[in-house]
């Protein structure tokens, strides 16, 4: 028998403050690392293809070059396990060779929910893969290879999960300007709802593009608007003033809706949460379909979480994690 060695990494998904969609076109963005993560545990195989498994998804296949031969799940399982391939070949660039692997994902993330799942998958694979390799890879570098990764799934990725993925924490996001770490001197109770209705980033990414370019003279305020809010939502944030944050959170809702990135259900939601108490509603990541997220006193998480549950929504107490990428190894008789 001879030692195995194990690679297993995994990243935190992320909530949207205030900021998404505008973020895409220069304007800031305040996003949160929360309690949710991915895992993907990684072993050297035989061969040069990369087989990868989700029992989470029920999804099962390998990766020939290019080819994708389902072992488990059908051919669906191509596009679920697309960005996990992109991130291995970004890790094969760096490394200058190509390997045989065995990858295994459990995710606590739904999948196509605006809460980061893709960016927390790709991150905690390039860790895992690249540790496995013996390639050391800064946090700068981790991003880098993160994004090109990401642009299997996102047209147009803005950068802000593969980020907060690999630093966990809050944080200030403005695409030409970088980052810039928030602390606030409370917590931030929230009671995320999914609608349990997928959607396409890329696409609602690309609705909002077309409609930009359709109507600048109306649209454009709309994105400084946005931009203004969240950096009033970070001095909230920053002074543990929750109703003001609760109130941007609310406007910037509005600011969604108005560029057609809402739906029924969420808004549902949203007005739902309100109701019953919450200081602030709104939907989070790229609408559509996915999750809104409330913040909520804590007397009232119980209240707004049941009134979610009620209104056919899948709610989810969800907090601030401070870690961001975790690599663990582990050596085994075989």
């Amino acid at each position: 028998m001879k030692r195995k060695r194990t690679v297993t990494a995994s990243a935190p998904g992320k909530c949207i403050i205030t900021g998404e969609h505008f973020v895409v076109h220069g304007e800031p963005a305040l996003v949160m690392a929360i309690n949710r993560r991915v895992y993907v545990e990684s072993r050297l195989k035989e061969g040069s293809d990369v087989q990868i498994a989700s029992e989470d998804l029920g999804l099962a296949g390998c990766f020939i070059d290019d080819e994708y031969k389902p072992i488990l799940g059908g051919m669906r399982g191509e596009a679920v396990l697309k960005p996990v391939k992109a991130a291995v070949m970004e890790v094969f660039k760096e490394a200058k060779t190509v390997k045989g692997l065995d990858l295994r994902i459990r995710s606590q993330i739904p999948v196509s929910s605006g809460l980061g799942s893709s960016a927390a998958l790709v991150v905690a694979s390039i860790a895992a893969v690249s540790r496995l390799l013996e390639v050391e890879l800064s946090k700068e570098e981790l991003f880098k290879l993160a994004v090109e990764a990401e642009k299997v799934v996102h047209v147009k990725p803005s950068g802000i999960d593969p980020l907060i993925s690999i630093g966990g924490g809050i944080i200030a996001f403005r695409r030409e300007e970088g980052f810039l770490p928030v602390k606030s001197p409370v917590s931030l109770p929230l009671v995320l709802g999914n609608t349990k209705t997928p959607r396409s980033t890329g696409e609602m990414v690309n609705r909002v593009a077309k409609l930009k370019e359709k109507y600048p003279e109306i649209i454009d305020p709309l994105f400084h608007s946005a931009g203004r809010l969240t950096i009033k939502a970070i001095e909230a944030v920053r002074s543990g003033d929750l109703v003001t944050l609760g109130e941007l959170m609310n406007i910037n809702h509005e600011l969604l809706s108005a560029i057609g990135v809402s739906t029924p259900k969420l808004d549902n939601l949203v007005r739902k949460a309100r109701e019953a108490g919450a200081l602030g509603a709104k939907l989070t990541g790229a609408g559509g379909g996915g999750f809104m997220v409330a913040l909520c006193p804590k007397e009232r998480v119980s209240k707004v979480f049941k009134a979610i549950k009620n209104a056919k929504g899948e709610p989810y107490e969800a907090r601030l994690e401070e870690e961001g990428v975790i690599i663990e190894e582990d050596e085994r008789l075989r």
